[in-house]
């Protein structure tokens, strides 16, 4: 129960935290820290101490809820990229329908990976690692 009460909120900061850094452009000096940055130390502090003690594989759910962590930071690099090359001057669109094709992204790999690699029979998979150098 303590990793998703740290992890909702933490993911919710982070999003918060990287829209405001990279799609407003505000100071990060001039934000309130306690909404900003401590969900973040709290998400990082309580993962790195349940895993001294206890595996993630133990954890039921954890496989679903780091698949939400990595969908979520997909669909912001996505949407990060398509503002970022101003791909919304060719769209037409305001930034809501940016966001909108954002949503819309997310969705899409979502449902995406879901389909192409889970199955209701088949035993949790391991997440891709990086090959060794």
């Amino acid at each position: 129960m303590l990793v998703f009460l740290t992890c909702v909120p933490g993911t919710f900061a982070a999003v918060i935290t990287a829209y405001t850094l990279f799609f407003t452009r505000e100071n990060l000096l001039d934000v309130n820290p306690l909404v900003y940055f401590l969900p973040l130390v709290s998400l990082v502090a309580t993962l790195v101490l349940i895993r001294k003690n206890v595996s993630f594989d133990l954890v039921p759910g954890f496989d679903r809820l780091e698949g939400l962590m990595v969908m979520i930071a997909c669909s912001f690099a996505f949407a990060l990229a398509i503002q970022k090359t101003k791909i919304w001057i060719v769209f037409g669109g305001s930034i809501g329908g940016l966001f909108l094709l954002a949503a819309g992204v997310f969705a899409l790999l979502k449902w995406g990976v879901y389909m192409l690699f889970r199955r209701q029979n088949e035993p949790k998979q391991a997440p891709p690692s990086f090959p060794k150098a």
